[in-house]
């Protein structure tokens, strides 16, 4: 038990956007959100507490796919620095800690290191998970000798 996170289920999930059927003729831009956006049966669903806001926590997940906290393309909306180093302490992500803390007291010269090893551990959980245990694997290969499992989201990055 965590005291941020109030539940954690996995639950069904249908395509929530409707059909063109129901909501009449979609925009081009409607259609390629829906195409952007992959839709998963099961989703692992986790409600948080209101210790961690919305802003906050975006920006912290998007600090866990890149090492930074920054993001121009995105839109993120931007959470306080000290509600952002307090989500992070609370959810004990020590790098993002140390990222927003430098940001805080006017030091950004130094995150360019943060970013660079938070990356290099990163990549090494990626290659220890995904590569070497074969978690979470959503695709299989058939070879003559056997089977390779891969990651969609990694062959679609090649």
């Amino acid at each position: 038990n965590h005291p941020a996170f109030l539940s954690i289920s996995i639950e069904q999930w249908e395509d929530r956007g409707g059909s063109e059927e129901e909501s009449g003729s979609s925009s081009s831009i409607d259609l390629n959100l829906k195409q952007s956006i992959p839709l998963v049966a099961v989703q692992t669903v986790v409600t948080l507490s209101k210790l961690v806001s919305g802003p906050a926590l975006r920006q912290l997940v998007h600090f866990m796919y890149t090492g930074t906290i920054f993001c121009s393309d995105c839109c993120l909306p931007y959470a306080e620095l000290g509600e952002l180093r307090q989500a992070a302490e609370f959810l004990e992500l020590s790098e993002l800690q140390e990222f927003a803390s430098n940001l805080l007291h006017q030091e950004q010269f130094l995150n360019a290191a943060v970013e660079q090893q938070y990356l290099q551990i990163l990549c090494g959980r990626l290659r220890e998970a995904c590569v070497e245990a074969g978690f979470f694997s959503d695709v299989l290969f058939q070879l003559e000798d056997g089977t390779a499992s891969g990651h969609r989201p990694i062959l679609m990055a090649q």
